[in-house]
């Protein structure tokens, strides 16, 4: 496993760290809930292959998330990994908010402390609510408590509000969307540029664009196998993000063990990770062809559920995205009533969507592709 720094004073860390946002899940019931047996194996296995670096967050999986990963790793002594988690602030009005879901952070996690503590989908809004609510001295007071190692931020804004936010503090790291169909199209090489000016260390999520880079467009896969048919789409995506010089560690929100077989293979050592000038050209030609392709830039966060009438929309867009891509797509498999054309225009989502997409205007556009179906 490849490791790196951050330059915070704290050890090394694994170079690839572990998403704990798309574990695996079963059916119990009415309910899709994690399946705590596959899951833990899957943690198991990185763990003891050299991954350090866990994030999770206090929404994701319904809250789950947190709950499934302090059972999973508290058999291993809690000073050989790193623990990340995030504050919801769409979900905190006050700061009596936040030391409530502070403490259920400690309580679902089975910890004393966080190592890393974000923000989490920082925008405009959000960055104001951190001043209004004064949590930078909040945060700073957990600190000295040492409740909280280091103090970071996930963020969904735009270039003004990503310079603002870093002018804030000192943070430990940004955490920031980086991926090569966002390099020119959706401003990832802007926000790499601006943080590395700032001399702020990169944590890169949706290095695979929500999976969308492990099944890309045709004439993508088609020049990425003509170069090494041995290597994963994957592969490809991953080793894109870990050549860029101020990316100190790599999310993965891996959901099966051969995803995170493959990943291992890739951080396994500094040669399997690296990028020949030949690998770049490559890369060139597969963000050109990107770079002209008209998809929807969502990655299925989900932020936007539940819909008040029951659309479906990262599925809505999914399919849409599919059939723009490859021509086709299932659209059938989605129920009637979760469907595009059931949107009723209230905006609620809009707000929510970390991507800034206008989630009505855009299923108008998905009702269209899909109006014989």
């Amino acid at each position: 496993m490849i490791y790196r720094n951050f330059n915070d004073g704290d050890r090394d860390h694994s170079l690839l760290g572990f998403g704990i946002m798309r574990m695996p899940t079963k059916k119990v019931g009415e309910d899709e809930v994690i399946d705590y047996e596959l899951s833990q194996k899957m943690v198991d296995t990185a763990y003891e292959n050299g991954i350090n670096y866990f994030d999770t967050a206090y929404v994701y999986h319904g809250g789950k998330s947190e709950v499934f990963l302090g059972e999973a790793l508290k058999k291993y002594p809690r000073e050989s990994y790193f623990l990340a988690t995030k504050l919801p602030l769409w979900q905190a009005e006050t700061v009596e908010d936040c030391e409530k879901i502070f403490n259920e952070h400690l309580e679902r996690l089975q910890t004393d402390y966080i190592d890393y503590y974000l923000f989490h989908a920082v925008e405009k809004n959000k960055v104001e609510k951190i001043k209004n609510l004064k949590l930078l001295d909040w945060v700073d007071q957990k600190k000295s408590e040492g409740k909280i190692r280091h103090v970071c931020f996930s963020f969904h804004g735009d270039t003004d509000c990503l310079q603002e936010m870093l002018g804030l503090y000192d943070f430990a790291f940004c955490q920031l969307q980086i991926n090569y169909a966002d390099w020119n199209k959706f401003n990832a090489k802007k926000f790499y540029d601006i943080a590395t000016k700032a001399n702020t260390p990169i944590v890169v999520m949706e290095p695979v664009r929500g999976g969308m880079l492990a099944n890309p467009a045709p004439e993508v896969q088609e020049i990425l196998h003509a170069k090494d048919p041995n290597l994963s789409n994957a592969n490809w995506a991953f080793r894109f993000v870990a050549n860029l010089p101020n990316v100190k560690l790599i999310l993965s929100g891996m959901s099966t063990m051969e995803q995170l077989e493959d990943n291992l293979k890739t951080f396994a050592t500094e040669d399997s990770a690296s990028l020949s000038t030949s690998d770049q050209n490559t890369l060139d030609r597969a963000i050109d062809i990107l770079d002209n392709l008209k998809s929807i830039p969502c990655t299925a966060c989900q932020y936007c559920l539940p819909c008040p009438v029951g659309v479906q929309i990262p599925t809505c867009f999914e399919k849409y995205n599919t059939a723009k891509i490859f021509g086709r797509a299932n659209y059938k498999a989605i129920s009637e009533e979760g469907r595009a054309d059931n949107c009723i225009q209230c905006q609620q989502c809009v707000s929510l969507c970390p991507q800034q997409i206008d989630i009505p205007e855009r299923l108008v556009e998905v009702a269209e592709q899909f109006k014989d179906q």
